[in-house]
């Protein structure tokens, strides 16, 4: 009988699987022994992260049209730059940074369709009070790569029945209103949502038409993972009731 051969392999099977636990990342979401590093590219990067590693990751997103605070801090707006970044690079969209979302941003900009380095006018076009807004809409999806026509009315939605349309807009009675943040332009965005998710190639004005949408639609693309997923829009879409944001419960 070969026992002992056998019993050494499958030990040496298992000092591998035990010693390599990085291994089984790949643009996965980090390994729970992932330890702070000065070098990118050590780890995986994600969510609520921190280090001189996340802080040269901000410094190639910016440097590579998306730009974003370099603080070293993974916090919401390097996720929203991130998932962008994916998104322009025709990469699987989750927000985390190994080796291929990695390998992306460092062999240089993304195709000529990425837009992000342009600037949207907040003029509106014709129509009524709503779709006057499409011509919006469509620029600020073109930046964050997301523009189709499906995702184009989808915003359209969010807007008709959060806003009515009207960029000065502004809920004064919710839960939000009362912490002292109420919801305000065109997507009915809060100011730390909006001070989270906006493009700073945009108005930092809350209430300019495309500065909001941008905001508003990054957001909803981190939380939901699409705008088609947007609640209010699947609701529609489904012959349902419009779905309100969920409101941000007082602290």
């Amino acid at each position: 009988m070969r026992t002992r051969p056998i019993a050494a392999a499958l030990a040496c099977l298992l000092l591998v699987s035990v010693g390599c636990p990085a291994l089984a990342a790949a643009d996965g979401r980090p390994s729970p022994l992932s330890k702070a590093s000065s070098h990118l590219g050590d780890r995986v990067l994600g969510i609520g992260m921190s280090g001189e590693d996340v802080r040269k990751l901000q410094e190639l997103l910016t440097k590579r049209g998306f730009p974003v605070a370099i603080d070293g801090q993974f916090g919401p707006q390097t996720l929203g730059a991130v998932k962008a970044a994916q998104r322009a690079y025709g990469l699987v969209v989750d927000g985390y940074v190994g080796p291929i979302t990695l390998g992306a941003l460092r062999h240089g900009k993304p195709p000529r369709r990425h837009k992000s380095s342009h600037r949207c006018s907040s003029t509106p076009g014709s129509g009524d009070w709503v779709t006057r807004w499409r011509p919006v809409v469509r620029c600020v999806l073109e930046m964050l790569g997301q523009r189709t026509k499906s995702n184009v009315d989808a915003v359209l939605i969010v807007i008709r029945y959060e806003s009515g349309g009207d960029p000065n807009a502004i809920n004064g009675t919710d839960i939000n209103a009362q912490n002292g943040d109420p919801s305000r332009g065109l997507m009915q965005t809060i100011g730390a949502t909006f001070d989270a998710y906006r493009s700073p190639r945009l108005s930092g004005n809350i209430y300019n038409p495309a500065a909001n949408i941008y905001a508003g639609v990054n957001y909803a693309i981190s939380r939901y993972g699409s705008i088609a997923n947007i609640p209010g829009v699947r609701a529609i879409r489904a012959g349902l009731g419009y779905v309100p944001y969920k409101l941000v419960p007082k602290r």
